[in-house]
């Protein structure tokens, strides 16, 4: 049986509304639109992150960063795991220019005991004063498959950004 779990309500909205970037050449979160689309697929999800500058300005965004998986604290049975090391300290994006970025979990049955979709999101570090908190593509929230057992790990993968999509 797969029952819902549904986090408290957060705000992921993006705080800043300026068009114009921080002083130290980083993208504010409203330079940007950051997306997540995921795929499932044979007992996988694979899920493309998107991040594009929307604004009229080149600015940098932060590449050494890693994808933070937002979820409730009383969920202590997700392991994320980086795949990869970021190669890029800084990306410089031009207006309509974008980096990618890949999150892969599993959506079958990985579980011998009951399993919970738990309500996740997905943020990242743009710079060190700002973090963009993306779109879910199709839903508020990124479902990840959690099992009721603590000691059966769901592992969710993320991978670094880069000019190109994240392949596995």
């Amino acid at each position: 049986m797969f029952q819902k779990y549904q986090s408290p309500a957060s705000d992921t909205s993006q705080t800043s509304t300026n068009q114009t970037a921080t002083p130290e050449g980083f993208c504010s979160p409203s330079q940007l639109s950051g997306t997540v689309d995921p795929s499932p697929g044979a007992g996988n999800v694979y899920a493309t992150v998107t991040i594009t500058n929307i604004s009229q300005t080149e600015c940098q965004v932060a590449g050494n960063n890693q994808l933070q998986i937002n979820y409730p604290n009383s969920v202590t049975n997700f392991q994320v795991a980086p795949q990869d090391q970021a190669t890029t300290p800084v990306f410089n994006l031009e207006p309509n220019k974008s980096i990618y970025s890949l999150i892969h979990y599993p959506n079958g049955p990985q579980c011998s005991s009951q399993v919970t979709g738990v309500d996740a999101g997905v943020s990242y570090n743009v710079s060190q004063a700002e973090t963009l908190a993306f779109t879910i593509t199709g839903s508020p929230t990124l479902e990840i498959p959690s099992c009721a057992s603590p000691s059966e790990i769901t592992t969710i993968d993320v991978y670094s950004f880069s000019t190109s999509p994240v392949t596995p």
